[in-house]
């Protein structure tokens, strides 16, 4: 795991509650770009943005100093449906 994959990832984490944390997939684009997949569910993707987009804004300021040269984008869904919760 890269630097920048550890920073992401540590940023929602420190986000959310220890037992909701969000599962993050990342893809490399190209060279120098990441798609960034959170999903989380429906309840925490709010508290992931915040109001009027403050939350996910200073992330994104974050990521901008600290890996200036890194394109990325960030996407949000709700977990995929297990066998489990199907049935309920």
């Amino acid at each position: 795991m890269s630097d920048f994959e550890q920073l992401v990832t540590y940023l929602f984490n420190s986000i959310t509650k220890v037992s909701e944390h969000p599962q993050i997939e990342f893809t490399q684009s190209d060279e120098f770009g990441y798609h960034i997949l959170v999903n989380s569910p429906e309840s925490n993707i709010g508290q992931l943005i915040g109001k009027e987009g403050k939350i996910i804004k200073a992330i994104r300021t974050i990521l901008s100093i600290a890996y200036p040269t890194v394109r990325y984008q960030i996407d949000f869904a709700p977990p995929a449906p297990t066998a489990s919760t199907e049935s309920l």
